[in-house]
């Protein structure tokens, strides 16, 4: 990578073009089906808090070969909820961007949490 930014990052002077021409040089583009199966197993873990797990699926899923919008994101980011309560909520009235699915989860997590919950 250093050398690649030394030969040819140099000469782009925007952020976003010497980060997409540094992607498009290293990272590996998968198949449909890769990516379909890397996003489905990717679920919220136990101790991850649920603005970690929104952000990092996001990014697996911009790693799809073909652009998905916020809108498509969504049903993804609903599945891989680890409590099914919060899943429920998502489902039946889900957010129309990351932003506010981040903003939607947070208020759930917040209302569902007790005392007894921060020390388990």
């Amino acid at each position: 990578a250093l050398t690649w930014h030394e030969e040819i990052g140099t000469n782009i002077p925007l952020w976003a073009d010497w980060l997409n021409n540094l992607r498009g040089t290293f990272e590996i583009q998968l198949t449909e089906s890769q990516w379909q199966i890397q996003v489905e197993e990717r679920k919220q873990l136990p101790n991850e808090t649920g603005s970690a797990y929104v952000l990092d699926k996001v990014k697996l899923c911009r790693r799809r070969a073909i652009p998905i919008n916020d809108g498509e994101m969504i049903p993804f980011l609903i599945r891989g909820l680890i409590r099914p309560e919060i899943r429920s909520v998502m489902m039946g009235n889900p957010p129309a961007t990351v932003n506010a699915f981040l903003t939607e989860l947070r208020r759930l997590e917040s209302i569902s949490e007790s005392p007894t919950d921060s020390t388990a």
